[in-house]
Order: structure tokens, then sequence, then C-alpha cells
């Protein structure tokens, strides 16, 4: 067999095979580089949701403590039931605030039971 016939029968690559074979590389490429934003989006994701967390307990924990000292019948709940007179004394002066009133009256209603009297022995 001469040099001739010998290429002839060589297996010799088609040119849509090559290009075929690089349009799978860039496939895998981008869905490589997908595949890691998607990792870092969803890694930022968390990190962004464990920062509300923590701050949300952090107002959770200082709404309870407010809330209990509301209970209790502090200073804070004399002064609230008092800057609540002074908006109603100043709605009898002033009619076009009393739809305010009338919204936010059902807040102030109900008054906080008294403290329980003192155990006879």
């Amino acid at each position: 067999m001469s040099d001739t016939e010998k290429t002839n029968f060589e297996f010799t690559p088609e040119p849509g095979l090559e290009e075929l074979r690089g349009e799978v590389r860039s496939l895998r490429m981008i869905l490589s580089c997908a595949l890691l934003l998607v990792f870092i989006f969803s890694f930022c994701v968390n990190i962004f949701l464990f920062r509300q967390t923590r701050m949300v307990s952090a107002q959770l924990a200082q709404d309870n403590q407010l809330i209990n000292l509301w209970t209790k019948g502090g200073p804070a709940q004399a002064q609230a039931f008092d800057f609540w007179n002074k908006l109603n004394d100043f709605a009898k002066t002033h009619p076009d605030f009393m739809p305010i009133i009338n919204k936010y009256s059902p807040a102030f209603e109900v008054h906080p039971a008294p403290a329980p009297a003192p155990k006879k022995k």
C-alpha cells in the first residue's frame, strides 16, 4: 500500500464535529459559571436573612421589655395616658382633629387592671 492510500482511509474529523465539541465546551463553561453565581447568590441571601433575623430578635427583646413595663403600670404608661388626655383636650378646641382621635381611641379605652392588693396575714 502506498502512502496515498493510507491517508484516504485514516479518520479525518469533520469540521462540524469540532464545532460541536467547541459548543459543548462553551455550554459546560456557561453552566459552571451559572452554578457558581447561584451558589454565591444563595450565600449572600443567607447572610442577609441571618442579619435580619438577628436584628428582629433584638427589636423583639426591646418590645417585650416595653410591653412588660407598660403592663406593670410604670411611668411610661402614665406619660402615655397624660399625652392622650392632652390630645383629647386639643381635639375639643380643634374639631378637625376629631377623626384622628376617633381612629386611635380604642387603643386607650382599655385601661390596665389595678395592682393586686397586698395579702393579709
